[in-house]
């Protein structure tokens, strides 16, 4: 390898992905507005994940992908041991938030967000008890969750890289509360349709339990891949280069 190549490799390694996108909004840290503009700043990012960023290393938001989580049989409705691969979400690009706050010196943040719609597609293995019905079956299954309000909570350390300052997300959660849940999986105790529409039937009539117990799975998936972007982002963008500081 030539002088010249080492040269431009090296540079490269320095300089790449250093800088948000030109279409990511910037705020100030110093101006008293800082937290109203990262209220605006945040969503509108997400929204332009509707396709993958990959100079970043973002992917697409749309849908957001989960490759596979489960979850044991609990009490009452939800007493049924639940598998699903390829669980895919729409609707977080049309996010918005009512509240952020960051705090750069205690390196935490926290978000307050709704989005009108969650739709939810997966494939899906059920086998237990639903109260003291058996419920079983595989297949593919819709979720949808209306009226979603969602509070996020984001704990960073920061460290060096190449002598500038980074975060790091090390510690995160998220609570999701829609205001309705619809269900429906296919193909339940073997493609018995009597037996399905019984079970949909319930799981819609009981909404509020049913999602009070799957409720646990779904804001651990979603956070995990929610950390994963974030930091993502922060590896590649040094904070001076996320915020101004004029």
């Amino acid at each position: 390898m030539n002088k010249w190549l080492i040269s431009y490799t090296i540079l490269v390694s320095l300089c790449s992905c250093r800088q948000l996108p030109y279409n990511f909004k910037r705020c100030d840290v110093t101006k008293p507005t800082f937290n109203d503009c990262l209220t605006r700043a945040i969503p509108e990012a997400i929204r332009l994940l509707k396709t993958p960023m990959r100079k970043l290393g973002l992917p697409s938001m749309h849908p957001l992908v989960i490759p596979a989580m489960s979850i044991s049989s609990g009490p009452g409705v939800t007493g049924f041991e639940q598998n699903y691969t390829e669980f895919k979400t729409w609707g977080f690009t049309s996010m918005g938030c009512s509240q952020v706050k960051l705090d750069l010196e205690g390196k935490n943040m926290t978000m307050r967000c709704f989005t009108p719609q969650l739709r939810i597609e997966t494939e899906y293995t059920f086998n237990g008890s639903m109260s003291v019905m058996p419920i079983y079956g595989n297949g593919s299954g819709t979720v949808i969750l209306d009226k979603v309000r969602c509070f996020h909570t984001y704990e960073f350390e920061e460290y060096l890289k190449k002598g500038r300052r980074h975060f790091k997300v090390v510690n995160s959660s998220l609570d999701v509360n829609p205001g309705h849940v619809m269900y429906h999986f296919d193909n339940l105790f073997d493609g018995d349709q009597f037996l399905g529409d019984h079970i949909n039937l319930v799981m819609n009539d009981n909404w509020r339990e049913v999602y009070e117990g799957i409720k646990p799975l779904y804001e651990e998936g979603f956070t995990k891949v929610f950390q994963a972007i974030f930091n993502r982002l922060l590896e590649r963008v040094a904070v001076d280069d996320i915020f101004i500081n004029s």
